[in-house]
């Protein structure tokens, strides 16, 4: 029997770091929209990978906005992400691996 704490340590290989990048450009550039800016009361954080799923790895991050504008930020947000993976289909990318490839970028 042992006692004390255990430490593990999880490295991911750069893929999640690409992604997590990728989310936060895209996050900075919503708050720097002048549409947006008024809504979005502070910077963007990354907070990183939060768990891992049978579906894939879930990226968190946050995004600080106006109590009543939270919703319509948030739909905001997501539809720019979703551009950036239609811009993968667009080229015929699979957006399965677009976060394989460190030099792989969302432009």
């Amino acid at each position: 029997m042992t006692t004390g704490a255990v430490r593990r340590a999880l490295e991911a290989a750069g893929t999640e770091k690409l992604a997590c990048e990728t989310l936060s450009e895209i996050a900075a550039e919503l708050r720097s929209d002048p549409e947006w800016a008024d809504r979005i009361t502070e910077d963007p954080v990354m907070m990183g990978v939060d768990a891992l799923t049978e579906y894939g790895v879930v990226i968190k991050f946050m995004l600080q906005t106006t109590p009543e504008d939270k919703f319509k930020v948030r739909r905001a947000l997501l539809r720019r992400v979703k551009n950036k993976f239609d811009k993968f289909d667009e080229l015929g990318t699979d957006c399965s691996n677009c976060f394989e490839d460190p030099e792989t970028r969302f432009r």
